[in-house]
């Protein structure tokens, strides 16, 4: 992942989740470390150009995930300082989703509607 994440944002996402790990005494597997991190480079990349996002679920999100979002509210810090940026709560929404990524009702809830599209452009499709 050093290939396409900076190694800074490496390191903050692995403190990150060692936070989050003693806190939801709950371990992450690789896909939420690569998962958080991919997500992360994009996130600051628009929070340093004041670019604004939106959870439309935010609210549920919050409250179904109380823990987790309160963890967010804090590991989100790390990013905060590393990079010199100011997360919204919508932000600290999406990071919530990766930490409930480990909680057994948040994974059948993604099995049942996750599906896949495929689309095909161009002249030699």
């Amino acid at each position: 992942i050093s290939k396409i994440v900076d190694i800074k944002l490496i390191d903050s996402v692995e403190q990150m989740l060692k936070i989050a790990s003693e806190k939801l005494d709950r371990q992450f597997d690789r896909k939420v470390y690569f998962g958080l991190s991919l997500h992360l480079q994009g996130s600051i990349e628009r929070m340093s150009r004041g670019i604004k996002i939106h959870h439309p679920k935010l609210n549920s999100i919050r409250m179904q995930y109380r823990d987790e979002f309160i963890t967010a509210m804090e590991i989100i810090k790390i990013i905060e300082t590393n990079f010199n940026v100011q997360a919204s709560l919508d932000e600290i929404g999406y990071i919530t989703m990766f930490l409930a990524a480990g909680k057994d009702e948040f994974n059948e809830l993604l099995e049942i509607k996750v599906g896949v599209l495929v689309i095909m452009h161009g002249k030699n499709t």
